[in-house]
C-alpha cells in the first residue's frame, strides 16, 4: 500500500474567485463519481487554507453526508488525509485497500470515521492539480470496493486532474488580466485628472500674458513666442483628454449630449483653429461645405473627430494639400478628409482604428495611437460609421457617415 505522509504545504496558492468556480462546476465531480468511483471531491488551495470546491456521490441520497464531511471535517494544512499528502507532495496516491483500522487513524473522531465508511473509502485515489509547475489542489475519488481502480483508471484520473488544473489556471489568468486592465484604467484616469489641473492653470496664465502683449509697449516677438507656448499647451491638453476619454469609453462612461448643430460650421471652426499647425506643416487646406448640414449630434465629441482626422492628415502629409468636404446625403451626413501623404499599408488598414494601433512606427511620427480609436468610438456611439480608403505614397481619405437623427437608446 502506498505510504501516506503528513507534511507542511509549501506550494503556491491562489484565491478562489467566481471565475474559478465557474470554470470548475459540480459536473466535473459528478462525472468522476458516476463513472469511476462512488464519490469524488475537488480540494483547492486558497491562500493559507483548503477549500472544497466541489463534491458528488454516485448515490444522490448520500449527498448530505458528503456535505457534512466537507463542513465538519474540511481538509487542513498539516492534516492526515490522503488529499493533503497529495497537495503537499504533488505525487498521485493510490490506496488500493484501506483497512478499517488504517482509515480510523486518518479520522479526527468517530463521526468522521462513520461518514467515510458510509460514503465508501476502501479504495482511495487522489491526484494533484498542477499546471505550469503550480499546485492548485487535489482531485480525490473513493470507493467502498477494495482494488476498485485499475492502472488505466489511475492514468485517466491523472489526465482529468491535469485538465482540471489547466481550467483553474486559465480562470486564474483571466482574473489576473481583468484586474490588470482595471488597474491600468484607474491609473490612466487618475493621471489624466492630475495632469489637467496644472495644464489648465498654465493655459490661463499664458492666455493672460498674450492678452497683455497687445500693449504696443511690448515687443511683438513676445506675443509670437507665447502663442507657440499656448499651442504646445493645447496639444498637451489634447493628449491628456485622449487618455481620459479612453478610460471613459472602456468603462462605458462616455456620455453624449446631442443637440441640433451644423456640421459644416463645426468643420470650418476646427480648420480655423489649425491655422498655426497648417502653416508650420506647409499644408494648404480646402473646405467644400456649400450649405449647412444640420443634425442632432454631440458638438464637442464631433469636434474631437474632426480634430483627430485633420491632425492625422497634417501629420502624414506635410507640404501637401488637404481637402475637407461635408455633404448632405439625405438621412445621413458625410464628412470626408483627404490627404496626399504617405498612405497606409494594406496590412495595417484594418487595424488603425484599434486602440494604441499605429499605421507607422512611432520613431518618425509621434502620438499615442488613440486618435482614430476615439474617432471610431465617437462616431459609432452616434450610430454612424468611419472608414478609410488609402494607397501607399498616394494618401488617404477618411469618410465619416452620421445619421441625422440620434440613435434610439438600447431597451
Amino acid at each position: 500500500m502506498a505510504a501516506i505522509a503528513t507534511r507542511t504545504i509549501n506550494s503556491s496558492t491562489i484565491a478562489i474567485t467566481p471565475a474559478i468556480r465557474n470554470g470548475l462546476d459540480r459536473r466535473d465531480s459528478i462525472g468522476c463519481a458516476r463513472t469511476l468511483a462512488d464519490w469524488a471531491v475537488i480540494d483547492l488551495l486558497d491562500d493559507d487554507r483548503i477549500v472544497r470546491l466541489a463534491g458528488a456521490h454516485r448515490d444522490p441520497t448520500h449527498e448530505p453526508l458528503l456535505r457534512e464531511l466537507s463542513e465538519r471535517y474540511p481538509a487542513r494544512a498539516g492534516g492526515r488525509s490522503v488529499a493533503m499528502g497529495v497537495i503537499d507532495s504533488g505525487v498521485p496516491t493510490h490506496v488500493a485497500d484501506l483497512a478499517p483500522d488504517e482509515l480510523r487513524r486518518l479520522c479526527e473522531d468517530d463521526r468522521h470515521f462513520t461518514l467515510l465508511e458510509t460514503l465508501g473509502a476502501r479504495s482511495v485515489l487522489s491526484v494533484p492539480l498542477v499546471a505550469r509547475e503550480t499546485r492548485f489542489g487535489a482531485l480525490s475519488l473513493g470507493s467502498a470496493t477494495a482494488n476498485r481502480f485499475s492502472e488505466a483508471d489511475v492514468e485517466l484520473v491523472v489526465e482529468i486532474g491535469r485538465r482540471t488544473a489547466l481550467a483553474i489556471d486559465n480562470a486564474r489568468l483571466l482574473v489576473a488580466t481583468q484586474r490588470a486592465v482595471q488597474l491600468r484604467d484607474q491609473f490612466l484616469s487618475t493621471a489624466s485628472h492630475e495632469l489637467r489641473t496644472p495644464i489648465t492653470s498654465l493655459k490661463l496664465t499664458i492666455e493672460s500674458l498674450i492678452h497683455s502683449t497687445r500693449s504696443p509697449a511690448l515687443p511683438a516677438l513676445y506675443a509670437r513666442r507665447l502663442q507657440r507656448v499656448l499651442h504646445s499647451t493645447q496639444r498637451l491638453e489634447h493628449l491628456v483628454n485622449e487618455l481620459l476619454d479612453v478610460t471613459r469609453i472602456e468603462q462605458g462612461q462616455a456620455m453624449l449630449a446631442p443637440a441640433d448643430m451644423d456640421l459644416a460650421a463645426l468643420v470650418r471652426d476646427v480648420v480655423q483653429h489649425f491655422e498655426l499647425d497648417l502653416a508650420q506643416a506647409g499644408c494648404g487646406v480646402s473646405i467644400d461645405c456649400p450649405a449647412p448640414v444640420v443634425g442632432t449630434w454631440d458638438a464637442s465629441r464631433l469636434e474631437q473627430v474632426v480634430t483627430n482626422l485633420l491632425a492625422n492628415a497634417i501629420k502624414f502629409s506635410a507640404g501637401r494639400p488637404i481637402e475637407v468636404m461635408v455633404r448632405d446625403a439625405g438621412q445621413t451626413a458625410e464628412l470626408h478628409v483627404r490627404d496626399h501623404g504617405i498612405g497606409i499599408a494594406p496590412d495595417r488598414v484594418a487595424k488603425i482604428f484599434d486602440r494604441f494601433e499605429r499605421a507607422v512606427s512611432s520613431t518618425n511620427y509621434g502620438g499615442l495611437g488613440l486618435g482614430l480609436y476615439l474617432a471610431r468610438s465617437i462616431v459609432e456611439s452616434h450610430g454612424g460609421a468611419i472608414s478609410v480608403d488609402s494607397r501607399v505614397d498616394e494618401g488617404s481619405t477618411f469618410t465619416v457617415r452620421l445619421p441625422r437623427a440620434p440613435p434610439r437608446p438600447a431597451s
